[in-house]
This record gives structure tokens, sequence and C-alpha cells, in this order.
């Protein structure tokens, strides 16, 4: 616990260091912090405060249709109104953004702690299969034991393991909290709103998992509202709370849940947001269109860690739009996939969708990333499967991003450069998140397979026994 404290105070140290050092008027380190190219990594430019009030000012009037962010420009108009001076809205923006990163830690924490004491009807059939488990196919082998213990629910409170479960929760808020990408994106003195999506989606998880469904589904539709791309965690939520929501009915003695509450719960705060909008923004059908258009994310890219930047600007006008709706469909293609092989792993599955979306997102930010390995974490009896390779390749992520910067201002600052330097780091970086993906899918699927082989082994050992008992 001291050493947590230790790196907890740390980690707010940098930060206000960092953001005391933004807003001052003999700034040090805000030449580097500001760079474009960290920015490239760091921000998602449809949420910078620069590119909303770009929004605002373009669009004019906020019922105008070709308002994509309609919400979000309000919300900022109103605020733009009562803090008129740069100075203030910087002080305001740099404030939240240190606040969101303290809570989406703490909630990540709450959010471990939560998985920790479900005890669902398949986590308990699942250590209940493990005791049969053949050790040859047993995730936590000799060479494991330092990180595992010798059993997942072994739990020694004097020297816990680096993934015993009284360690993960904190181990899942310091990854993401200390993390020096966080640590920039939030201190860097950038203002910028992309933290408040991350926060809401974890509050969506927090709630799932505490059988919380109109909350939880209130969270997803806001998250749906502001980015149509986040309706693929609807069913992995809605199992998820189906899943801990019958361990508290059990208890409580009440009827067993249906996934179709939580879906009739965001379809239900999903009509009355849309509803809302059309009567504050005057929106018509036609805007409200154009507001959940999947394509509005691939307009006027500019180079980031994605590779769709690379391509269109190698594409002809003409074929534009094929790619857009192309590549905008990505992610749509695992949905169906991974909710029929990972139903019983409805928190699995939100952590392999957040890793492609990672992959697939045009405009990918390191805070992102962050958010999705430390969700990595809740999933002990996966990465228990996983090979050493993950390891390597989480290490050699900072290699491509390094030489990205560099490659950065080569090219867009000094001009000796091309894109094809930064391309290829960029497909480097995505190529060991997709090895780090594909390992954690296949470990999972492994794991499944081993439980489902120890059951059918152990019913056909009873049902010998059985039979010899009859003769």
């Amino acid at each position: 616990m001291i050493g947590v404290s230790v790196l907890l105070l740390l980690g707010i140290a940098l930060r206000v260091g960092l953001f005391m050092d933004a807003i001052s008027s003999e700034a040090i380190l805000t030449k580097y912090t500001q760079s474009e190219a960290l920015q490239s990594i760091l921000y998602n430019p449809r949420y910078t405060l620069s590119a909303v009030k770009e929004a605002i000012f373009v669009t004019g009037n906020l019922n105008d249709g070709n308002n994509p962010y309609p919400l979000v420009t309000f919300a900022v108009d109103k605020f733009l109104e009562k803090y008129p001076h740069q100075f203030s809205q910087d002080f305001v923006f740099g404030i939240l953004s240190l606040l969101l990163d303290a809570l989406i830690a703490y909630k990540l924490y709450r959010l471990a702690k939560a998985l920790n004491k479900g005890n669902t009807d398949h986590m308990n059939w699942e250590k209940r299969i493990e005791n049969d488990m053949n050790p040859l196919i047993y995730p936590i082998s000799a060479s494991k034991a330092h990180l595992f213990g010798l059993r997942f629910d072994d739990d020694d409170q004097k020297f816990p393991t680096l993934f015993a479960s009284s360690n993960v929760p904190h181990l899942c808020a310091m990854i993401y909290f200390f993390n020096p990408f966080t640590i920039l994106t939030s201190a860097s003195g950038v203002p910028s709103i992309q933290g408040l999506w991350i926060f809401l989606l974890v509050c969506t998880l927090v709630d799932s998992v505490n059988g919380n469904a109109l909350s939880a589904a209130l969270f997803l539709s806001i998250l749906c509202h502001v980015d149509i791309y986040n309706i693929v965690l609807l069913m992995p939520c809605a199992i998820l709370w189906k899943h801990h929501y019958e361990f508290k009915s059990n208890e409580l003695k009440k009827k067993r849940p249906s996934p179709f509450f939580f879906i009739f719960c965001f379809l239900f705060w999903f009509v009355t947001i849309n509803v809302a909008s059309m009567i504050f923004f005057g929106w018509g059908l036609k805007t409200l269109k154009e507001a959940y258009d999947v394509t509005k994310n691939y307009k006027d890219l500019t180079p980031n860690l994605g590779m769709h930047w690379y391509l269109f600007i190698n594409t002809f006008s003409r074929y534009r739009e094929y790619f857009v709706i192309v590549c905008s469909g990505f992610v749509f293609l695992f949905c169906i996939p991974l909710l029929i092989r990972f139903y019983n792993y409805p928190m699995e599955m939100v952590i392999m969708i957040q890793l492609l979306r990672v992959i697939f997102n045009p405009r990918p930010t390191l805070q992102e990333v962050t958010f999705a390995l430390s969700l990595v974490t809740l999933a002990r009896r996966s990465i228990a499967r996983m090979s050493v390779n993950s390891v390597i390749w989480l290490l050699a992520l900072p290699v491509p991003i390094i030489l990205y910067v560099l490659d950065h201002g080569l090219w867009l600052e000094i001009g000796s450069g091309n894109a094809n330097y930064m391309f290829f780091q960029c497909l480097v970086y995505n190529v060991f998140l997709g090895f780090f993906t594909f390992d954690f899918i296949s470990s999972t699927l492994r794991r499944d397979k081993a439980l489902q082989l120890t059951h059918k082994n152990s019913q056909m050992n009873s049902s010998g026994v059985d039979k010899d008992k009859s003769d």
C-alpha cells in the first residue's frame, strides 16, 4: 500500500508540475509537450478546444445540420460565454483534464474490485473445473508462479503476487494513471475533452458490473450519441450486466434477468436523448442522419498513429467514398463472431473490442491504447495463457512511437523526409498491437477450450463410475 501511495503522489506531482509549466508565462517544457508531433499522437483533433471553436465559428448557428457534434459544440459554446478569456479557458480545461484522469483511475479501481467480488455462475463453474484440470493444460506453470501464485484463488496477504486478486485493482488503476502518455495528455496544456468519453465508458462498465442497468445504459447512450461506433459495446455490456446481476439476484432471491432489459433501457435513453436534441437544436431527420454518419471520422484526416491517413492521401478522389465505407465497417465485422464465441466472457469481449477499435480507429490516441491495456489486467486467467512474445511486443511499442515523432518533424516541419517514413512506423506500431490483440483473443479461446475439455472428461469419468456401481 505504501508503494501504491508513493506512485499515486508521484503521478499527481508530475501532472501538476507539467500543468503549471504549461500555463506559466515562462514555460520551459511547453514547446516540446505542445509540438505538433506529440499532439498528433496524444489528442483526437475533433475534441480539442481549438477544433470545437472552429466548428462553432464555421457552422455559425448551432442548429446547422453541417455540425457533426452539436452536443459538444453546444456545451462548449455555453462554457465560452462564461469564460471568454483564453487563459481562463486553458486553466479550466486543464483542471478538468487532471480531474478526469484521477476519476478514470478511481473508476478502474472500482471496476476491478467489483469484478473480484462478483461470483457469477460462469465464474463459479470455471473455478470448480480448474480444480479438476490436467496440469498439462492448467495455465499456471512453475515459471509463472511468481506472477499468479500456484492457483488463481491463492492470495497471500503478506506476499501477494503481481496478478493476485488483491493487487489487480491497484495494477489496473496505476497502469492508466502512472503511464507517461496519459500524464502528457492531461497535463501538457492542450485543452481537450477526449478524456470525458473514456470516463463515461468506465462508468458504463462499473454500473454494468454493479447491476445498475439504468445508469449504465444512460452513459452508453450518451457515448453513442457522440460517436455511434460505441454501439459495438451494447451487447457485451448487456451480457456483463446480466451475469453480475444474476449473482445479485440469487442473493436477493429475485427473478433471473435478461440482457434484453439492458437493451430496452439503452433504447429508452437513446431515443430520449435524440428527441431532446431535436427539440433543443431544432434538428430534422436529415440532420439526425448526418449526426450518426460513421464516415465523418474519415474527413480531413491528418497524420497520426493510425494507417488510414496514408491510405487516403494515396487514393484517387473517385475511389475515396468506397474506401471510406469499407474502412468504417472494419470494427463491426468482429462483433457477431466475438459475441457468439465469447458469450460467457463479456469483460474479455469488451477488452477485445477496445483493442480492435484502437487498431482500426482513423484517429487513434495513446490515451485510448493505455486505457485498453489497463483493462487487459482484469482478465488474469487469459493473461496467464498468453505467450512471452506479448511482453516483447508491448516493450517494443515505444520504439515506433518515438521514431514516428522524429519522422513527423523531419517531414512536416523540416521538410527533409516524406510520408513513407512515418507510415512505416505506424505500420510497425499497429502490427505490434495486432499481435498482442491476437494473442489475447487466442489465449481466451484456449482458456475456454481447456475448460470445456476438462468438463467433458469429468462427465465421462462420473458416468463411468456410476456404470461400475450399477454393475
